[in-house]
């Protein structure tokens, strides 16, 4: 969670100077970006402290960094329905 937190901060300054015609192309990117960061990290991890390339490790860690994304996929989608909620709303008056 140390070095996840900064890591996902990095993808996401990243897939900010990237512009996708297709928001397909986006969700692939960010999926690939972060399962790369998690595994990569894992390895990191596993070789700091087990000091050898631990599997479990490594699969735990893209695991987290897979919730980690789906969670912030909901993030974004919910604020998107809260967003066209007060449009209505506004519309509405």
């Amino acid at each position: 969670m140390i070095l996840g937190i900064p890591a996902s901060i990095l993808i996401e300054k990243i897939m900010e100077t990237i512009e996708f015609r297709n928001r397909i192309y986006t969700h692939l990117s960010h999926f690939i970006l972060y399962v790369s960061a998690g595994s990569l990290l894992g390895t990191m991890l596993s070789l700091y402290f087990a000091e050898e390339i631990d599997v479990y490790i490594i699969g735990w860690s893209t695991i987290a960094a897979l919730c980690f994304y789906v969670v912030l996929i909901g993030l974004i989608g919910l604020n998107k329905i809260i967003q066209l909620f007060k449009k209505l709303e506004e519309n509405q008056r």
